[in-house]
C-alpha cells in the first residue's frame, strides 16, 4: 500500500502534508439539565526539510512511544489492545505533547 501511495500521490519537492483530527461531542447531563459541546482539534504539519510527513509523525510517534513504554516496563498489558485503553492513551498523549503533537480542546455550554 505504501509503495502504491508513493507512486500515485507523491508530495512535490519542498511540499508538506497536513493532518487534521477534529472531534465534536455534545454531552447532556440529566441531573443538572445542562448540555455542553466539546471540540477537540489536532493540526500537524509535515516538515519538508527533515523529510518527515505529518502522517509519519502522527502514526509513527504513538507506536514508538507505546513500544518504549512496554520495553521500559511502564505498561502491564500483554497481547493486543486498542490504543484507547486507559493504561495506554494517557501516557502516550502526555509524551506526544512533549513532541508538540497535541489536541486543543474547547468547551461551551449549550442552551
Amino acid at each position: 500500500m505504501t509503495d502504491l501511495i508513493k507512486r500515485k500521490m507523491p508530495l512535490p519537492e519542498g511540499a508538506r502534508d497536513m493532518v487534521i483530527l477534529h472531534h465534536e461531542i455534545e454531552a447532556s447531563f440529566p441531573y443538572t439539565k445542562s448540555k455542553e459541546k466539546i471540540t477537540s482539534t489536532l493540526i500537524e504539519y509535515g516538515n519538508p526539510v527533515e523529510k518527515f510527513t505529518a502522517i509519519a509523525k502522527t502514526v509513527g510517534a504513538p507506536a514508538a512511544i507505546a513500544t518504549k513504554l512496554l520495553l521500559n516496563g511502564e505498561l502491564s498489558l500483554r497481547g493486543c489492545h486498542i490504543p484507547t485503553h486507559p493504561e495506554v492513551y494517557p501516557k502516550v498523549l502526555e509524551e506526544l505533547k512533549t513532541l508538540g503533537i497535541k489536541f486543543v480542546e474547547k468547551k461551551e455550554e449549550i442552551n
